[in-house]
């Protein structure tokens, strides 16, 4: 919620928002700021006392399409709505219309049917962010909850676009970085507990994942498919043999699309706003042109706990010990900051690095040295063990 509040501000667009969290960094920018539970059933009764001019999800919200469409109901909905959530979050469903596409997408079973041999994933059918997703097993097969996907080896990229007037066009993609990229550090316990949750990710050339001209055809094809408008982002794994597997397709901002968005130098918000009103966004190749994504990398680690933690009273800023961190032109940004005194329990998010570089290698080596530094505060691990490593 942070970074697509960070997004709008960015344009200029006045807006609330709500959250399970409320952290520091999202009051600041949004002190019209509402609390949600984990199953966000507050969302309908927000918007039926609300004055405003229409509202757009973002994170977990997809998981719950007819709470999506309560909700619209009572206020515009900017973006995609109930029944097209409902076949992007039915795994079936998400197959048919990429083979419709003429892409693959990995083998998907039904856990009733039992387990087949091979290397298989055991999946949630509501989940973000590679929680819950496993090697599969017999002793924790269950047909209401899960469903089994054929196991991809290869690297996780996302791409993102906008879809307006039944066409898509192309924002930008992303390496995603999962617990088993062997590029940034994350704690060997998560790495065997957690290891298909999503960790960040970094800036990339689309070319890098395929032609785009091919790409482009992609994303045509499932926009008319689908039905799609507004912001989408779709995750794939790429082969060491180049092929190509989809795997999800999210109709909303994503995690990675901030990257971009600093990258390009950007509003993403404005353009989803200015699809969903069928506005023209023939601006968006003048704005695209005046910064070439090879230029410029940004990427971003999610700093997770093992153990439980306390938020320190003066704010995890000093957990780095920068006055600068959190400044717009900084060389590093800490966000999505935890209200000082939480106690957070084990395996839960702490903060997020966005580190920047002239070059691949100058960001990733700022984003691993500053994860590293926060590692000492959270794991109790010797700075000078880490950086070796």
């Amino acid at each position: 919620m942070r970074a697509a509040v960070w997004s709008a501000n960015q344009a200029g667009i006045p807006c609330l928002a709500a959250d399970q969290f409320g952290d520091v960094d999202l009051l600041e920018i949004c002190p019209n700021w509402y609390p949600l539970s984990q199953d966000y059933h507050e969302l309908p009764d927000y918007l039926s006392q609300l004055e405003v001019a229409g509202w757009c999800y973002t994170g977990g919200l997809e998981n719950h399409p007819r709470l999506v469409g309560a909700a619209a109901r009572e206020v515009p909905l900017l973006g995609v709505g109930e029944n097209t959530l409902k076949e992007l979050r039915n795994p079936y469903l998400f197959v048919d219309g990429v083979s419709a596409a003429g892409w693959k997408s990995p083998e998907t079973l039904s856990v009733v049917k039992g387990l087949p041999e091979g290397d298989w994933l055991l999946k949630p059918f509501r989940s973000g962010g590679g929680l819950r997703i496993s090697k599969a097993d017999y002793a924790h097969l269950d047909g209401d909850q899960f469903y089994l996907q054929r196991n991809i080896e290869g690297l996780p990229y996302s791409i993102s676009f906008v879809a307006v007037a039944g066409k898509a066009i192309l924002l930008g993609g992303a390496l995603q970085f999962t617990s088993r990229t062997a590029e940034i550090y994350v704690p060997p316990v998560m790495r065997h507990e957690s290891p298909y949750l999503f960790q960040g990710g970094i800036t990339c050339c689309l070319q890098e994942i395929a032609p785009l001209e091919a790409l482009q055809q992609l994303v045509d094809l499932l926009t008319a498919h689908f039905g799609l408008v507004g912001l989408c982002g779709l995750d794939l794994i790429k082969t060491e043999s180049g092929e190509i597997f989809l795997l999800e397709l999210n109709p909303r901002y994503t995690a990675t699309m901030e990257l971009l968005e600093r990258q390009l130098q950007t509003s993403f918000l404005s353009l989803h706003l200015d699809a969903c009103c069928g506005e023209s966004l023939a601006y968006l190749k003048r704005i695209k042109g005046e910064r070439s994504e090879q230029d410029y990398f940004v990427a971003k680690q999610i700093v997770y706990t093992t153990g439980s933690f306390t938020v320190p009273e003066k704010g995890m800023q000093v957990a780095l010990g920068g006055r600068f961190l959190g400044k717009e032109q900084a060389e590093v940004l800490l966000v999505d900051l935890p209200q000082p005194g939480s106690q957070l329990p084990a395996g839960s998010p702490v903060c997020t690095v966005i580190a920047f570089g002239a070059t691949r290698e100058e960001c990733l080596g700022s984003l691993r040295y500053h994860a590293g530094r926060l590692a000492i505060v959270l794991d109790q691990r010797k700075w000078s063990g880490y950086y070796r490593s």
